[in-house]
């Protein structure tokens, strides 16, 4: 990696995005989001601000493809999902699209891009082995709900930014050291095409991480942008999709309708990392959903019942919210490095399984105790 190129992926993307969001920042009423009786903010604030990091992005997938090669089906795939769900997200920015119509655009998006370039298998904590047709409804199904529930989790100044700060950075490092890995093994024709993939998406998360920083300082408490509906589905697009791109050939057979079984495969799984890394962002909004489903309460309907929202409710600050969900987040990175590093197959099945059942009732017992004491 040049000079330059370093360069070109650190400083630019945190320039271009704190210029655009000072430029949003002063213009409001070009997006408005005006406050009501679930805002967690008194003013009107401009909801586009996801442009200002999803951009640089943009710009190096548009680099990478058409001046460097970087021409397989994965990458033109992600990049291909990032343009139509940022642009989604952005008419939904200006035009308060229908939920029913949303969801349809979401799910038809989705179906389409999970046949481009996704893995024919996932492997989950190096056993559970999943194949087939009911892979690709797993799939569908993962993108659309990471979208959905990083988009819930957006409700109060810097939670989602920092989320995708803190996603961004881990990953890249694991990918940095995937990449040392490959380059210091003998290659094989099958590996060359994961090191573009590896390479392409550990720049892509430096340039993400680098403009969140820009986006943040209009974004963190008291914000004066939001990142609208555009960055939230730009960044559960891209963590969601590339978690199905980084997944290990287990012997395929896409002809089968289902297929889910427990072998030992002996590969660790870029799903299972990422998806420890997502947790936060997945169990909240989760467990929310399934104590609606169970209490009988309309799931689409907008509401202030998630965890974060609730402790904002109870009287914490936004920024002591915001700390707290780092806090979870900085817990997660001691499983995370234990599970790529580690061998121990029988180990990742085990602990993998145990933390996000550990973790999902952490969360639901918290919701639980905040209940109450509303009550």
């Amino acid at each position: 990696m040049s000079p330059i190129y370093l360069l070109a992926i650190t400083l630019l993307p945190f320039l271009i995005s704190v210029t655009i969001g000072a430029i949003q920042s002063k213009k409001p009423h070009l997006l408005p989001d005006n406050p009501n009786h679930r805002s967690s903010h008194s003013h009107t604030v401009s909801r586009g601000g996801g442009i200002a990091f999803l951009l640089p992005v943009l710009i190096l997938m548009v680099y990478l493809i058409f001046f460097e090669n970087y021409r397989t089906e994965e990458i033109i795939g992600l990049a291909a999902g990032l343009t139509a769900f940022s642009i989604l997200g952005l008419f939904d920015d200006i035009t308060d699209l229908s939920s029913g119509f949303r969801l349809i655009a979401q799910f038809v998006l989705a179906t389409a891009l999970i046949f481009y370039g996704t893995s024919e298998t996932i492997v989950l904590f190096d056993y559970l082995l999943i194949e087939g047709w009911i892979l690709r409804i797993f799939q569908i199904i993962w993108i659309v709900s990471i979208i959905n529930f990083y988009n819930f989790m957006d409700g109060i100044d810097g939670i989602a930014a920092l989320q995708g700060l803190f996603f961004s950075l881990i990953a890249a490092v694991f990918l940095h050291a995937d990449i040392n890995y490959l380059f210091n093994s003998d290659i094989t024709p099958a590996e060359e095409n994961p090191i573009f993939i590896f390479t392409a998406l550990r720049d892509g998360f430096i340039v993400l991480f680098f403009g969140l920083i820009g986006f943040l300082v209009w974004n963190r408490p008291v914000a004066r942008l939001f990142m609208g509906d555009s960055g939230s589905y730009f960044l559960g697009f891209l963590f969601s999709y590339s978690a199905l791109l980084l997944v290990p050939a287990a012997g395929s057979h896409p002809e089968k309708i289902l297929s889910v079984n427990m072998i030992q495969t002996g590969h660790q799984s870029h799903f299972s990392l990422y998806l420890i890394l997502l947790l936060p962002f997945i169990a909240d909004p989760a467990v929310t959903l399934i104590k609606k489903i169970i209490l009988k309460k309309p799931i689409f309907h907008a509401h202030r019942e998630h965890y974060y929202q609730k402790l904002h409710i109870f009287g914490w600050s936004v920024l002591s919210v915001d700390l707290l969900y780092m806090i979870f987040n900085t817990a997660l990175i001691v499983p995370a490095v234990f599970y790529f590093f580690s061998k121990n197959n029988e180990l990742h099945a085990a602990m993998g399984s145990a933390f996000i059942i550990i973790f999902f009732a952490v969360i639901a017992y918290l919701s639980h105790k905040i209940n109450k004491k509303q009550s």
